[in-house]
């Protein structure tokens, strides 16, 4: 992770103009690349996919809007991570320490056994409010885990699923 997913939410949040309304949380277990999301500062050779990206799921504006080019490198305006709370927190062995409306993890659990993954999933939906989404990577699925009935599929090629039961 390198905190885009986080940035990507924030633009988001703003575009539909709610963006002081919510608050984000960002974790990783590696501090550095947590002080990597903070900075919102990215190669300026990856805006150009970023854009095509951006474009393609419909912004409204120019991803070049909410980032100034400095020494080769795209920093994002700080206003965007001013409702981003980062912390250290361990998937595996970490306690849930929040409930939420949507957990983003994407390509994370592909680096677990099952065993490990199955148990992840059972704190993303104890982590859940009831009929509050999970994003997981492309990869991953939740179809065999202990939580799966408790769970609606809204989007199995992106995979999001949708809390249905506590």
């Amino acid at each position: 992770s390198s905190g885009e997913e986080v940035l990507s939410m924030a633009i988001l949040l703003k575009e539909m103009g709610i963006h002081q309304d919510v608050q984000l949380f960002a974790s990783d277990l590696d501090v550095n690349i947590l002080e990597k999301a903070k900075a919102a500062t990215y190669p300026i050779k990856n805006m150009e996919l970023n854009e095509k990206n951006y474009i393609r799921y419909e912004g409204k504006k120019s991803l070049k809007e909410y980032y100034k080019e400095e020494n080769g490198k795209a920093v994002f305006d700080k206003e965007l991570m001013q409702n981003v709370s980062f912390r250290k927190h361990d998937l595996v062995k970490g306690e849930i320490f929040n409930k939420f409306d949507l957990v983003l993890c994407r390509n994370v659990m592909i680096y677990f056994n099952q065993s490990l993954q199955n148990e992840v999933l059972k704190k993303f939906h104890e982590s859940l409010f009831k009929y509050g989404y999970l994003a997981i990577g492309s990869k991953e699925s939740l179809i065999w885990c202990d939580v799966a009935s408790k769970f609606l599929v809204v989007n199995n090629e992106e995979k999001v699923y949708k809390k249905i039961k506590d």
